[in-house]
């Protein structure tokens, strides 16, 4: 709420980074991306940071984990790999400017009439990850703080996505895929988990109204159903 009592708008702001191995100092990040959308999830503008690092295994001199090469990265399409290699900043003015935009962001949706919700599927990597750049390369406190210090939430989408039944897990994201494709594209896939939050949140507005509650039922096959409760 503000001051005046009135509900502050939702902007969603959706994350996903791409990296060169599980170690957080270590292995560096290869791509961030980032996506603005309201509280349908409709898009309203993306901003990607590409960071220039050496595309060879570590075993042979580079930057890439060897286990994260050879299942991962080794495997993508030339398209795909070309788009990472695209307007290359090095880590120093990568970070920064992603700290510029994010300051920016708030200046575009002032905390004072907007409730800035960051979405991410593994906030424990991406998150931490991005949060150790900011202030390694950039001087600057956590994504989930305003430039002035105030708090800011970031939502796991994947937390609520998961514990619906998978018949309704496979409907979502045949809807979702109609809109955006999960492909390794970190501006597409940060979108993808814009929709999800939008989709677990209609579904749970249509299951819980004034007259019926819903529970589980587990049938003994691992997957979990609803059972309206009158």
């Amino acid at each position: 709420m503000t001051e005046s009592g009135k509900q502050l708008q939702t902007i969603l702001i959706g994350v996903d980074i791409e990296k060169t191995g599980k170690m957080l100092m270590k292995h560096p990040v290869v791509s961030v991306g980032f996506v603005v959308c309201n509280d349908k999830a409709i898009l309203l503008d993306s901003k990607r940071f590409n960071f220039d690092i050496t595309w060879k295994m570590e075993s042979e001199g580079g930057d890439f984990e060897d286990r994260c090469w050879t299942e991962f990265w080794s495997k993508l399409p030339d398209a795909v790999i070309d788009a990472f290699k695209a307007d290359v900043m090095t880590q120093v003015e990568g970070w920064r400017a992603v700290a510029v935009w994010l300051d920016r962001l708030e200046q575009t949706y002032p905390p004072a009439e907007y409730k800035i919700m960051f979405v991410n599927d593994n906030p424990s990597f991406d998150i931490a990850n991005i949060d150790y750049n900011l202030e390694l390369h950039a001087d600057r406190h956590p994504m989930r703080y305003t430039s002035s210090g105030q708090y800011r939430t970031i939502t796991t989408v994947d937390d609520a996505f998961y514990m619906f039944p998978r018949s309704a897990i496979g409907q979502i994201k045949a809807d979702i895929n109609k809109v955006v494709k999960h492909d390794h594209n970190p501006v597409n896939d940060a979108y993808f988990m814009c929709q999800q939050y939008w989709h677990v949140n209609k579904l749970l507005k249509t299951m819980i109204t004034d007259d019926a509650y819903c529970a589980f039922r587990y049938d003994g096959s691992d997957i979990l159903d609803f059972m309206p409760i009158y």
